[in-house]
């Protein structure tokens, strides 16, 4: 069945029936154990809980998803898309108080949960009349249906993912079974046309990471295997073997961090020899990560994109050349417009749940405005120059773009991580050095002291305008967001 005649769940599901079962169909771990599942047991196990949810009167309504990583995980993401409602993807990570709220804000009518998160869950449903079921034993269940036939449209909405909230300002993304269908599309005629072996670490209620493991789903004769976080990385390379896997910038380096160990009972082979491609996307990649994955001939391609626009739309292969580049267009129209970057296509969101202010701000005449500055050069290659809501308007009327002098900071290689901030008129620079393991403080004091050198001279190369006017030393890696990106809003001087 071509994609190009799928427009729904149930679709994508007949397709994966009819497919050949050459290969394991998914792959994870239990304890040490690699345990294989195949599509005919991922299959009773979609249409066991899509007679659940039929029998609770559940079709065409909104219902959460809150659990790590596994295959039941996506089970029940494809049975609830299965029967025409929609999935809310939650992180695992919410407290009680903001469960809560992602439920009331999206109107969730029942909740699968992981067994490890019950006590929580029930704390934050105590007040509602919604239905609860923990995801493991549902999956026990002994009933199932065939896969009926769904009247869900292109157009209707297959999930609502939140947005990785940098700003504070999580907002909920409805994407389309258009969208969804179309960015299956995109990663399997690019960045994953290739692989036979896929492995889905990052959080499956990211987009990144949800939409790859989609995509090899439907590809014939491709095993996904999925494991419960990088934590569990070094074994899944091994017991698994994956082509291929999708991560943030964050994963990349602790797989450079193995590959680059020294010590004679680690080897570098045993844990990612099978590795040819990495899917990069969620932050910017750094450049200094390139020349360990091309020396391994791993191609590591560097996608940008947003929660909102499903997939990552521009591409580049970071390991080839201009390794700073976003990279070029595909399967989506991109233009700058004031600075700003703008995408237009089949894989952009319907819009924001119940917030048509902000939809209204980000779609305007079909294109997406990412608030991403930015800009193209000669030979078509994007480029990301700062972000329109970072972007620190001084006294004097100048507009500063910190991005632009992080990247020039970050250049030192005491400065592990770095964001610059106004604070009383003046540029800051928050840094969390590079401290070696097991530093004095006599040693953190002199790597300090050339931080302090090393900004001098970069104000001397600057306008004034441009100058950092001082430092300040964070005491740990600055905060993140699950996606590996600074959340600036969470940092005060």
């Amino acid at each position: 069945m071509s994609l190009n005649t799928i427009k729904n769940m149930h679709d994508i599901l007949l397709h994966i029936e009819h497919s050949s079962d050459d290969v394991p169909f998914i792959q994870y771990l239990i304890r040490r154990n690699l345990v294989n599942m195949s599509s005919d047991e991922f299959l009773n196990e979609v249409k066991k809980v899509s007679a659940m949810l039929l029998n609770e009167n559940l079709q065409k309504k909104h219902i959460g998803i809150i659990g790590r990583n596994s295959a039941e995980w996506l089970i029940v993401f494809c049975a609830i898309a299965n029967i025409g409602s929609t999935a809310v993807l939650m992180n695992p990570d919410l407290n009680e108080r903001e469960i809560e709220r992602a439920m009331k804000q999206t109107d969730v009518s029942a909740l699968f949960f992981d067994i490890d998160l019950e006590a929580r869950i029930k704390e934050a449903t105590k007040d509602m009349n919604d239905p609860i079921f923990c995801i493991q034993e549902k999956l026990n269940q002994k009933d199932y249906i065939t896969i009926q036939s769904s009247d869900a449209d292109l157009e209707d909405i297959m999930c609502i993912l939140y947005t990785s909230g940098t700003t504070g300002e999580e907002k909920a993304v409805m994407l389309s079974n258009r969208a969804v269908i179309a960015g299956i599309h995109h990663y399997l005629t690019t960045v994953l046309k290739e692989t036979a072996v896929h492995l889905t670490v990052m959080p499956l209620h990211h987009a990144g990471a949800l939409f790859t493991s989609l995509a090899i789903l439907f590809k014939d004769n491709c095993t996904l295997g999925i494991i419960d976080g990088p934590m569990k990385l070094k074994r899944g390379l091994e017991q698994i073997k994956p082509n291929s896997l999708f991560a943030v910038p964050s994963l990349l380096q602790a797989i450079e961090h193995e590959f680059n160990k020294k010590k004679e009972n680690v080897s570098s082979s045993a844990m990612g020899e099978s590795l040819r491609w990495i899917v990069c996307g969620g932050a910017q990649l750094p450049t200094d990560l390139i020349p360990t994955f091309r020396k391994k001939q791993i191609a590591v391609f560097n996608i940008y994109g947003a929660t909102e626009s499903t997939v990552g739309v521009i591409i580049h292969e970071a390991t080839k050349e201009s390794p700073n580049s976003l990279g070029k267009p595909q399967n989506a129209e991109v233009k700058i417009e004031n600075g700003e970057l703008l995408l237009r296509g089949r894989t952009i969101m319907t819009g924001y749940y119940k917030n048509p202010e902000a939809t209204e701000e980000a779609l305007k005449d079909g294109w997406y405005h990412t608030g991403d500055l930015a800009a193209v050069d000669e030979n078509g290659y994007y480029y990301l120059t700062g972000r329109k809501k970072n972007l620190i308007i001084l006294s004097n009327g100048e507009n500063i773009s910190p991005e632009e002098l992080e990247g020039n900071l970050s250049l030192s290689p005491d400065i592990s991580e770095v964001i610059v901030k106004e604070h009383q008129d003046k540029l800051w620079a928050v840094i969390w050095p590079n401290y070696q393991d097991e530093c004095t403080e006599k040693e953190k004091s002199i790597i300090r002291q050339r931080i302090h050198n090393f900004v001098s001279e970069y104000n001397d190369q600057m306008p004034t305008y441009k100058q950092v006017y001082d430092l300040y030393f964070w005491q740990s890696p600055l905060p993140k967001s699950a996606t590996g990106k600074i959340v600036r809003n969470q940092i005060r001087i």
